[in-house]
């Protein structure tokens, strides 16, 4: 149960973690890429007033992103998942038998 809980523990933080590059890589997304998309012309844009050209690659931080931030939904709902068997609520599939249903069964009968 211990290791249960740890498990648990450390997937949540690694979720975060994920949860936060998931927005850093978006916002690089926007930075580099949605905020001059409509401005594209040959796949790249030069901007004057900083001196920079933006190329239509840098649409591969928002799939970075978009994968992140799936990991992190995943590992959450996973952690969420232990964390209930940790606690008692749920019970696994593979310990209620056939023969425990009958058993339940039969105490209930008059």
């Amino acid at each position: 149960m211990k290791t249960l809980r740890l498990l648990s523990a450390a997937l949540r933080i690694i979720s975060v973690i994920t949860f936060g590059a998931s927005l850093f890589f978006g916002w690089v997304f926007y930075q580099l890429y949605l905020k001059w998309v409509f401005r594209f012309e040959d796949g790249r844009y030069f901007d004057p007033v900083e001196g920079v050209v933006y190329h239509d690659s840098n649409f591969v931080s928002g799939i970075i992103s978009l994968f992140l931030f799936l990991l992190s939904v995943v590992l959450w709902l996973l952690a969420s998942k232990l964390g209930l068997y940790v606690k008692g609520s749920v019970i696994p599939p593979a310990r209620i038998t056939a023969d425990d249903r009958k058993t339940k069964d039969s105490r209930r009968r008059p």
